[in-house]
């Protein structure tokens, strides 16, 4: 979001591999991290640069397609 601060950690693609998130359900995180931003009173910038930046990594995070729930692989039980 424009800080000067080098990330370190994992890849995003390779910290949510074994999650199995659908575009479903990163799409209802995204309108609760919208809902929090204003509820808090972040200026209209930052919320949008923010679901901006978040939804350009959707494709590293699920597959499914844009609100979609598309995954074949049964729910693991564990």
């Amino acid at each position: 979001l424009g800080a000067p601060i080098d990330y370190t950690g994992r890849p995003i693609g390779g910290a949510h591999q074994r999650h199995r998130i659908m575009g479903g359900q990163f799409s209802r995180r995204m309108k609760i991290l919208e809902k929090t931003l204003r509820a808090h009173d972040a200026p209209e910038w930052v919320i949008a640069e923010w679901l901006r930046e978040v939804e350009r990594l959707r494709p590293s995070i699920t597959g499914d397609a844009l609100g979609e729930c598309t995954s074949k692989e049964p729910l693991s039980r564990k």
